[in-house]
């Protein structure tokens, strides 16, 4: 024991902090089970997860969506593309079907068919309450960005792309 500096003595108030954090090292270790997945691992588990999902149940809309969703972060558009149509033949007021084919439609330069498609994705939800679009890959910020209803003019960026790539 040790006395402060008023002269009152504490037992073990001077201990090693060593062996205490050495403890909360090992017990943080023993948390971790292994790495977390690097970004191709990541997609090649949510591809693998979405296509066994919708090989269950094909004529489940959101197995569908999202299947094509993973399929357009894997860079497979036009198979991307053929998932969502297959969808359409199911559910032919999908809004969120025809926007997602339409987005993979703009990635594939093939403006007229995206055009319709968020078009026709627009009429069907109108009146309808907006919903985010929850993200399958989160930008770094962790907050969703898109919606049922958001267009390019309410996001500049997509503004830009889409004006520059048509001239």
């Amino acid at each position: 024991s040790r006395a402060d500096a008023g002269g009152v003595r504490h037992a073990g108030a001077m201990r090693d902090p060593k062996p205490l954090f050495l403890l909360a090292l090992l017990a943080l270790s023993a948390c971790r089970t292994s790495p977390p997945p690097t970004p191709e691992e990541r997609l090649r588990e949510g591809l693998a997860a979405a296509t066994a999902r919708y090989e269950a149940d094909p004529s489940d809309e959101l197995a569908t969506i999202w299947l094509g969703r993973w399929l357009g972060y894997a860079g497979r558009y036009e198979e991307a593309v053929d998932v969502f149509t297959r969808g359409l033949q199911v559910h032919p007021d999908s809004a969120w079907l025809l926007r997602f084919r339409g987005h993979r439609f703009i990635t594939l330069r093939r403006f007229d068919d995206a055009v319709a498609d968020l078009e026709r994705a627009d009429a069907l939800s109108e009146g309808q309450p907006d919903e985010v679009e929850p993200d399958g890959q989160p930008n770094e910020a962790g907050v969703p960005i898109g919606s049922l209803r958001s267009r390019p003019t309410t996001r500049p960026s997509c503004t830009r792309s889409v004006a520059s790539s048509t001239t």
